[in-house]
């Protein structure tokens, strides 16, 4: 089985962006779902994934097990979103309608060869910045 790096401070801070910049009525989702949180609403629901970066670069990435799960739920109806947090600014995108590439990457600091995979890239300047006023 893979070992899973997610902590319980990365699991704090998603709940903490989720509730600043989408709703504290969010709903977190179970590992298996492929998502963090689903939003019900009047509809459907949403299904979002939650990312804090503290550092800039051209391209917002996943693995492109992410967005093949979104288009899942996408078939279904639930639209899937990001949140990302980077240097302290709000963004979201919606995981297949934001334009992307594909490559390969990921991860080579932990000495996991699971971490190096296909990887799907959103350029930050794709990403909509969330007005927070």
């Amino acid at each position: 089985m893979r070992v899973q790096y997610e902590s319980s401070k990365d699991r704090t801070t998603e709940r903490q962006l989720i509730n600043k910049y989408i709703s504290s009525k969010a709903l977190k989702l179970p590992k298996a779902y492929g998502f963090d949180f689903m939003v019900m609403g009047d509809g459907l629901p949403v299904v979002w994934e939650v990312k804090k970066r503290n550092k800039r670069y051209n391209t917002w990435f996943v693995s492109m097990l992410k967005l093949l799960k979104a288009q899942h739920y996408e078939g279904l109806g639930i639209k899937a979103y990001g949140l990302i947090e980077i240097e302290g600014l709000p963004y979201t995108l919606r995981f297949t309608k934001t334009p992307y590439s594909i490559g390969w990457g990921g991860r080579s600091d932990r000495g996991d060869a699971d971490d190096q995979e296909p990887m799907v890239h959103y350029s930050i300047d794709d990403l909509k910045l969330i007005d927070d006023s």
